[in-house]
């Protein structure tokens, strides 16, 4: 299933116009980097400690959408999505501002990690599977000043995506102009 999985992903990536920069003919976002994570990671807890108490595992973000009881075990996917080159290149030369080209790329981000997270969601129920997008479920939520029940950053961590900078960006195998 992963490999299917890796498929759609690439193909849905590549084909969505929400990742599609019209006036560079380019897309927004290169080939993902997909990774997985044990839902059951003991880091997972210790989220609660390090980031928040108000942090939610895997289980509990399951359980809140299905119903108490429902979680059984799983995967949770960690998608690192590479910020083209001709974007970044743009954005290099930049002192005071970021570039234009980065503000449009940025401005559509929701937009396209909404719809791959629906898409994904989506694909993986066709297949007999349940899950769950924490970052645009019922259950997601902001709990403190830029802290929400659910970091990306940390869950891709977890998955082995990369580290955290001293400014505490996230730098995966593709550096740290991704999302």
């Amino acid at each position: 299933m992963k490999e299917l999985l890796k498929k759609e992903i690439i193909a849905f990536t590549q084909e969505s116009e929400k990742n599609w920069f019209k006036e560079l003919n380019t897309h927004f976002y290169d080939v993902p980097i997909i990774k997985y994570a044990s839902a059951d990671d003991p880091l997972f807890t210790e989220y609660k400690t390090i980031i928040s108490e108000k942090h939610l595992t895997p289980k509990e973000f399951f359980d809140n959408e299905f119903g108490a009881g429902s979680f059984s075990g799983g995967s949770v996917i960690s998608l690192v999505f590479p910020v083209m080159e001709e974007i970044r290149v743009s954005n290099r030369a930049q002192k005071d501002e970021p570039s234009r080209e980065w503000s449009i790329s940025n401005m559509n981000t929701s937009a396209f990690l909404q719809a791959i997270g629906n898409h994904i969601t989506e694909f993986l129920a066709q297949h007999n599977y349940r899950t769950v997008c924490p970052s645009y479920s019922k259950t997601a939520q902001m709990v403190e000043s830029f802290i929400s029940n659910w970091s990306e950053r940390h869950i891709a961590y977890v998955a082995g995506q990369g580290t955290f900078s001293l400014n505490e960006g996230f730098i995966s195998e593709r550096g740290i102009a991704i999302r």
